[in-house]
């Protein structure tokens, strides 16, 4: 219905890291599935065009991802995917026997979840060029068959590139479970593509 149209609402006070910050929620609704809402203070709603290019991304902003559960399917299809079939993953007794308690999900599993659901909808498809850099990423908790885990992704640093038609763009991330505890961490690097015109 939106097509390729952010639309902008008034921001709500935010117990986090993004509360001062203009927030850009991707949401899943079936009907509206290329809908997200552009949380900014003092704005009324209003459409503004995607995706977004490294002009429009600048420190402050935020980007919250839907929440995807993990199941027991996504955990053996990567390991059969990645041969990393460790027992702890996969073998249900086993597990039983760690410090864990039970089977876990593997770690890259959960980040290469976490870059597809930034990917979700049209806001940067298209604008991103590059995947560059993983820097201090943390696995702080475990990730449980059953957990839903969601992102949020801070613009923390924006680099422009002379003569090039992109920038690079530092993301600070952090993944959340369905308890809102925080399982990795970390920043992403990318670049991303500038607008026509733009050098």
């Amino acid at each position: 219905m939106f097509g390729s149209w952010l639309i902008l609402a008034i921001a709500h006070e935010l117990p986090n890291a993004c509360q001062k910050s203009f927030i850009i929620t991707l949401t899943t609704n079936a009907q509206f599935s290329q809908s997200i809402s552009w949380f900014a203070p003092h704005n009324p709603l209003v459409p503004i065009p995607m995706p977004l290019f490294f002009e429009d991304l600048h420190p402050g902003l935020c980007l919250r991802t839907p929440g995807r559960v993990i199941t027991e399917d996504d955990v053996t299809a990567f390991a059969s995917l990645t041969g990393d079939d460790n027992p702890i993953h996969t073998d249900a007794e086993f597990a039983k026997t760690t410090p864990f308690g039970q089977r876990i999900a593997h770690g890259l599993l959960g980040l290469s979840i976490i870059l597809g659901l930034a990917s979700h909808g049209d806001i940067l498809k298209g604008s991103v060029l590059a995947f560059r850099e993983i820097v201090n990423w943390k696995f702080v908790k475990p990730v449980f068959f059953g957990d839903t885990l969601r992102a949020e992704l801070e613009v923390r640093e924006t680099r422009d590139l002379p003569g090039m038609q992109a920038g690079m763009v530092s993301l600070h991330i952090k993944v959340r479970n369905q308890h809102d505890e925080t399982v990795m961490k970390g920043v992403w690097k990318a670049l991303i593509r500038k607008k026509e015109g733009s050098a």
